[in-house]
């Protein structure tokens, strides 16, 4: 804000609420001020006066450079690309062209979209201040290329590789053909040769993107089956192979063949690999590449010579069941192999008794043989059958004899009775032993005694062993004395006592064992208290008899202890004492039994004072035995006194000063026993002058004891005034027309602080000397002292140009109109366009473009606009509403009599097919696009076609006569499907030359002919037929419009007659 200001006059900066602002004047202004209402108010000292009210407009500044990519490149379907913008709110977006004009293209949904090649920006806007991005390249791509046309396709024959396509090469467009596997075929002057039939596919190809077309070479049928001129000669004698029941490897012979096409033929035959005997007819087949086919038959017989073979058997070696003398034996005939069939193997004994009959002791033989299915016998084989008796006699079971000693000695008299045994066939006596080798009869020990009974057969089989138990049992107890009872003391140190004695003796009718089976074993350490020793006397047979005395110790010796070390412990905080804990010593006596108490001195966990404090302890055992020891316990004080912490200080430098004058209170001290001194001993004290920056200060307390403590805290003085500076008066200077800059001084600045080391520095606009644009420049200069602190002043330089003359007005723009039409309902208004100049269609929007596209029909005022916004006249363009072309119509008459007729018959020319019809009259004899003769009176009616496409609208009327002149139809369907080509073969031999039918004229119908590829693609179409189509076909991919050879479909369709369509097949040969 600029004041006019007057000598003597202060000028004061008011905020909305006429409150007074900070601001300063300097150099009659007011600077630095954000948007906002403001007041200035002049003082003379007694009087003031408030300006009218100022204000300060909002500016929001340049926007964020917009951030923008290419979301989409040109490719082969869409040639055009896009760029998307991340869009701010509030932020307006527009699109810029590579000389950041601005382009008639509108941002949705973030995105630009149908961009042409070229380099762009997107300019962002606030409604203040614009922001452009960096250069956006959308490439170029030049679209798929148009399809490779076909001149000629020569199709293969006799199944070779000699199908041949050309076609029309195209400057700049590279070639490449390829069949359903991808295989690549190279081409030389737009041909093609050397190829099979099948499907290929032509690619055209540009820098950036191909086309493809399909083409098929098809095969010419070939119908003549080769001609056998030998078959192989028949083989009615072959032998089986050795070991099989077939024939295998045969060599059958060869067949000799020709055909009428100069290639392999291939020969097969249906032999099996192996041939069973008897009779195999083979059949031999030829097959030419065009799978025509001739055969012939060859006889092969097999017969069979090689008699069977037995296999070897093993002598069995048997014995004799169980109570018999000879043995029964389940046979099993050996198996006999062949290199066909074999029947069963029969076997016969040499003393003709059945197979299945009991088998002697001593040898039997076998005699095996066998025939197979064709009458060759085996040579026969021998079978042994030996028979043996190894039966051994079985001892009858004994019992176990039980029996105890007899009076006064250690064994007994038993009368022991063999057992019997039986055989087979006999056995001998049966035989006792003693394990102790004595006889039968002796006496029998104490214990166990075993007899094994044996026993053997007359033919030397040893009978399985019997044994038998005789147990004596001894039954007596022995007799035993123990010593007397014995007292002891305990030995030294310990709770025991070695006590030694003498084991006691035992006697018995058998012998006798003393063993000690309670109390410690002689020499033992016997414990204090009383022990029971027992011995326990054993006889050889387990009787027992016991007997025990008693051990006593006795406990004389005193306990044992042993005290903690003296201990040492610091203070408690807060106090002069200390609580001290220790643990109760463990005491130590020879018979475990010992209990310690504290005697003297403070307890453990008590507050102990400072010095020296005695602690003893007693132990005693369970025998009143006692033992004392002590230990020292000594409390020292070292705990430090307690200085209070101060809070740090920080203060302003005081007026014209580089320092500070400060005061502080000294910190106060406590200690548990008391302050001995507290000193400063860093830093200055309390009222001294601090300089500018830290300054740490520390006091030291020290208590009675010597401790002491020590406490820190900065004074810290800060320089927080600002230094001054004076800029000169604001300039303003004068440049001719086109002089963009001029070279402008001014007086130096003045600056000062309470303190040295100020800098100055400019920190906008330019130096003396420099060059100011034209225009205003404010030049701002801000000094800053070593603490940091600053200020600034400006002034403005305003280099004023002098005006130029305005040139006039642009001329009306001049333009070409492209009018809406029935496919494209807008229209598009081109600009023959000036250098600098923009245009609007609506006089308000003015856009720096050549086109104004997607308009709808009306009247637009086409108008430029120059850079000093003067406005041309206008040029006025209407743009005419689409208008749909007429469609020519025929007319018909037709019988009551009629099939149904497909009204759009009637339309002729190129037309919309998506329209419906109607029946203005409401006859009920349309059905969608087909009426009924038979629902319609005798008669002329009209139906109306009418297109609705919310574009070009339109109703074409079409009118039909009926009439009952209905003829009888002197021709059955079957006499016209007899009449029907077969076959076309355009060669000008006056046979099958064009497709026929014979009856076409003596029946007097009218044809329609339709004929399809097999792929289903119509090649042939033509109404009222007459008997002319050769293979003819504008949908030929020759350049001849010739269709290759093959089988074609065709539907002919009979007028008024009341006949279906008629189907079938046809073949087209072109050879």
């Amino acid at each position: 804000i600029s004041v006019t200001t007057d000598d003597g006059i202060n000028y004061t900066l008011l905020d909305e609420n006429e409150n007074e602002l900070s601001n300063s004047i300097e150099n009659a202004e007011f600077s630095g001020l954000a948007a906002g209402t403001y007041f200035v108010k002049a003082k003379n000292g007694g009087c003031e006066t408030i300006s009218e009210v100022l204000v300060i407009e909002e500016n929001e500044g340049i926007p964020a450079q917009p951030e923008a990519i290419v979301s989409q490149q040109p490719t082969c379907e869409d040639i055009t690309g896009a760029i998307s913008v991340t869009t701010v709110q509030g932020i307006t977006y527009s699109l810029l062209d590579e000389n950041q004009n601005a382009v008639n293209n509108t941002i949705e949904n973030g995105e630009f979209s149908n961009l042409v090649a070229g380099t762009y920006f997107v300019q962002s806007s606030n409604g203040d201040c614009e922001a452009i991005s960096e250069a956006i390249i959308i490439e170029e791509n030049a679209g798929s290329p148009e399809s490779p046309v076909i001149t000629s396709v020569t199709n293969t024959t006799c199944g070779e590789s000699n199908g041949i396509i050309e076609f029309e090469l195209t400057e700049s467009l590279s070639y490449i053909l390829k069949d359903s596997e991808e295989n690549e075929y190279s081409y030389e002057n737009g041909i093609i040769s050397n190829l099979t039939s099948g499907t290929y596919y032509l690619v055209a190809q540009n820098n950036d993107c191909e086309s493809t077309v399909e083409i098929i070479v098809e095969a010419d049928l070939d119908e003549e089956a080769p001609v056998i001129i030998s078959c192989p000669t028949d083989l009615t004698s072959v032998n089986a192979d050795e070991g099989m029941c077939s024939a295998s490897n045969l060599e059958l012979g060869d067949l000799v063949a020709e055909d009428n096409c100069d290639s392999e033929l291939s020969i097969t035959n249906d032999a099996p690999e192996v041939f069973e005997p008897g009779e195999t007819i083979v059949t031999w087949t030829v097959s030419d590449k065009s799978g025509n086919i001739t055969t012939c038959t060859q006889t092969i017989i097999v017969i069979d010579n090689q008699a069977p073979i037995i296999a070897e058997v093993e002598t069995i070696n048997t014995t004799t069941d169980a109570d018999t003398c000879g043995a029964m034996i389940s046979i099993n005939a050996p198996q006999a192999t062949d290199n066909c069939s074999v029947g069963n193997v029969n076997g016969t004994r040499d003393d003709n008794q059945a197979l299945d009959a009991e088998y002697p002791m001593g040898t039997t033989t076998i005699t095996w043989t066998a025939t197979d299915v064709n009458g060759n016998e085996a040579v026969p084989v021998i079978q042994i059958v030996n028979v043996e008796d190894n039966q051994a006699p079985i001892i009858a079971e004994v019992e176990t004899i039980n029996t105890t000693t007899d009076p006064d000695t250690c064994g007994a008299m038993i009368t022991i009775n063999a057992p019997e045994a039986t055989d087979n066939c006999s056995v001998r006596n049966v035989i006792g032993t003693r394990d102790d080798n004595q006889d039968l009869e002796a006496e029998y020990p104490v214990g166990t005694t075993t007899i094994t009974w044996t026993a053997t057969d007359e033919n030397g089989n040893e009978a399985e062993p019997v044994i038998q138990i005789v147990t004596v049992i001894d039954d007596q107890a022995p007799s035993i004395e123990c010593p007397d009872n014995m007292i002891f003391s305990t030995e030294t140190n310990v709770d025991f006592a070695t006590v030694n004695f003498d084991n006691p003796l035992a006697i018995d009718n058998c012998e006798v064992i003393v063993e000690q089976t309670g109390g410690p074993i002689s020499g033992s350490q016997f414990p204090i208290g009383t022990t029971t020793v027992t011995f326990t006397a054993t006889d050889s047979s387990g009787n027992t008899s016991k007997c025990s005395f008693d051990i006593t110790i006795e406990d004389t010796e005193d306990p044992s202890l042993e005290c903690p070390l003296d201990i040492s412990k610091d203070i408690d905080a807060g106090s002069c004492a200390a609580v001290v804990e220790f643990e109760t010593p463990e005491g130590f006596d020879n018979s475990g039994d010992v209990t310690v108490e504290q005697t003297a001195g403070l307890s453990s966990g008590e507050v102990f004072p400072v010095g020296t404090t005695t602690i003893t302890f007693t132990a005693s055992d369970s025998a009143g035995n006692t033992t004392s020891c002590s230990f020292n316990v000594t409390v020292i004080d070292d705990e430090a006194p307690v200085i209070e912490e101060k809070n740090d200080i920080t203060v302003n430098t005081d007026p014209d000063l580089c320092g500070a004058i400060v005061e502080y209170d000294i910190p106060s001290a406590s200690d548990d026993c008391g302050i001995e001194s507290i000193a400063l001993t860093k830093g200055l004290a309390p009222g001294s002058e601090f300089p500018i920056g830290q300054t740490t200060v520390t006091y030291t307390a020290t208590d009675i004891n010597g401790n002491s403590a020590n406490s820190s805290f900065t004074v810290t003085v800060i320089d927080n005034e600002s230094p001054t500076i004076s800029c000169p008066e604001d300039i303003t200077l004068n440049v001719e027309f086109g002089t963009g800059s001029v070279v402008v001084n001014y007086e130096a600045i003045i600056a000062s602080d309470n303190c040295s080391g100020t800098n100055i520095e400019l920190i906008e606009g330019f130096a003396p000397g420099e060059e100011f644009p034209v225009g205003l420049t404010t030049v701002t200069y801000k000094v800053t002292d070593a603490a940091g602190n600053s200020a600034n002043c400006s002034f403005t330089v305003i280099v004023e140009e002098d005006l130029q003359e305005t040139p006039p007005a642009p001329d009306a723009p001049q333009v070409e109109v492209i009018q809406p039409d029935c496919v494209t309902p807008t229209g598009v208004i081109l600009i023959n366009i000036e250098n600098g100049l923009t245009y609007s269609i609506d006089e308000e929007n003015y856009y720096a473009v050549d086109e104004f596209t997607a308009l709808e029909p009306g009247t637009y005022s086409v108008t430029a606009k120059d850079e000093f916004d003067q406005i041309s006249e206008a040029t006025v363009v209407t743009l005419e509403d689409p208008v749909a072309s007429e469609i020519q119509t025929s007319t018909i008459s037709l019988c009551t009599e009629d099939i149904t007729f497909d009204l759009f018959e009637l339309l002729q020319g190129d037309y919309d097919t998506s329209g419906t019809w109607v029946d203005p009259e409401n006859t009920g004899a349309l059905n969608q696009g087909t009426i009924d003769p038979a629902l319609l009176q005798v008669g002329t009616y009209t139906f109306n076609y009418q297109l609705n496409n919310g574009t070009c609208n339109s109703t074409t009327e079409v009118t039909v006569s009926i009439n009952d002149d209905c003829v009888v139809l002197p021709c059955s369907l079957e006499d016209i499907q007899s009449s029907i080509s077969k076959a076309v073969t355009p060669n000008n031999d006056n046979h099958n030359d064009y497709f026929s039918i014979d009856f076409a004229s003596e029946c007097g119908f009218t044809y329609d002919v339709k004929i399809f590829n097999r792929w289903g693609s119509k090649v042939y179409e033509a109404v009222n037929y007459q008997n002319n189509w050769d293979g003819y076909s504008t949908n030929s991919i020759t350049s001849s419009n010739q269709l290759p050879s093959g089988t074609y479909f065709y539907i002919l369709e009979i007028r008024n007659s009341g006949f279906a369509p008629i189907q079938g097949y046809i073949y087209l040969g072109t050879k």
